[in-house]
């Protein structure tokens, strides 16, 4: 529900701390909407784009493209690093 509830306000940083503290990304709420649903019916874009990174980054962590202590590192990193609504999205890729 928080993530939901973060992606109806917009609020990249407590999408941040609720991924990384191990949030579904895929949990549905009672109308079958995902919070990256929810974030694009109330337009905020920044927290589609986190929400995509964040997808994103744990699909990479999965399949051994990035390692597990790879992927908290860089988001706790890219937590500290910008301010509250700041919502800019650093994706990493490892190409072989």
């Amino acid at each position: 529900i928080a993530l939901w509830l973060a992606a109806k306000d917009g609020d990249c940083y407590a999408i941040r701390l609720l991924v990384m503290d191990g949030a579904d990304l895929e949990a549905r709420d009672s109308q079958g909407r995902t919070a990256l649903h929810i974030a694009t019916q109330y337009g905020h874009q920044a927290a589609v784009k986190t929400l995509l990174a964040a997808k994103e980054m744990r699909r990479m962590a999965r399949f051994g493209e990035l390692p597990d202590s790879v992927f908290f590192d860089k988001f706790k990193k890219w937590i500290y690093s910008l301010k509250q609504r700041s919502c800019k999205i650093f994706v990493l890729r490892n190409r072989k």
